[in-house]
């Protein structure tokens, strides 16, 4: 059966985990760019809050330098050769410089403009360990209880494809009553396909005790008849054969 149950069970849960697939991978790319920038922008504007309040309390508080964030500093008044080149003509906010690998944060105060850089590669690997693995993880286990249930499913429908192929080789005048018997149905059909397989017993047991009366019947009327008719028959080649006979006779 081409288009049988098993089949489109298998369409559903193969559309289901097609479905499932670019729901999660939507969401990783998502979760990257939350990670990349609005996680890294908060976090680069928290530092330069926190840098400006030292330098509040001390002017000569260095920028920050970190593994993972370098700082530079241009105070009012300052020629801004002192910045990478590739700093110097940005606006102040959050900008991503994809050639240089950097996303930026330009923080302007009244004393001057602070340069926060952060790697863009640390960037994804962080979007990669707490963006892209969970969601990976995440698209194994619904994988896993896809197959699961799709296993699960294929067993319980096993027992109708069994029943069916049985059935589809019946011959309508002559169904094979004794394949469908409780003894040799499968032991995994239980519950209502048992019940439909003995409802199926039962009815072939019924077309074929009908057939059986009907050629029973049909036999010993054409026998009843097959003597009378011939009695008729020579009686009346007889009775055309005397010429005395009036025509009416």
């Amino acid at each position: 059966m081409p288009h049988g149950l098993p089949r489109k069970i298998r369409i559903v849960f193969i559309l289901q985990a097609v479905l499932a697939s670019l729901g999660i991978l939507l969401g990783a790319w998502l979760v990257s760019l939350v990670i990349k920038h609005s996680l890294v922008s908060s976090a680069l504007k928290e530092e330069a809050a926190y840098y400006w309040q030292l330098y509040d309390a001390s002017p000569m508080q260095p920028p920050p330098n970190t593994q993972n964030i370098r700082g530079y500093l241009l105070e009012t008044g300052r020629s801004p050769l002192s910045l990478p080149a590739n700093l110097r003509a940005l606006p102040p906010g959050f900008h991503e410089l994809k050639a240089d690998d950097q996303l930026v944060l330009v923080d302007v105060r009244p004393e001057g403009r602070l340069y926060l850089v952060f790697l863009r590669s640390r960037a994804e690997m962080l979007a990669f360990w707490f963006g892209i693995v969970p969601v990976l993880l995440t698209l194994l286990a619904v994988y896993g209880a896809s197959w699961v249930t799709y296993r699960a499913s294929k067993r319980l429908v096993s027992p109708v494809n069994w029943l069916a192929r049985r059935v589809s080789r019946w011959d309508p005048g002559h169904p094979e009553a004794a394949d469908l018997a409780p003894d040799k149905l499968p032991a995994d059909m239980q519950g209502e396909t048992r019940q439909l397989a003995a409802a199926l017993h039962s009815l072939a047991t019924r077309v074929t005790a009908h057939v059986a009366r009907e050629r029973n019947f049909t036999r010993d009327a054409s026998h009843e008849l097959r003597t009378p008719l011939t009695v008729i028959r020579v009686a009346s080649d007889i009775a055309l054969g005397d010429q005395e006979l009036t025509p009416r006779l």
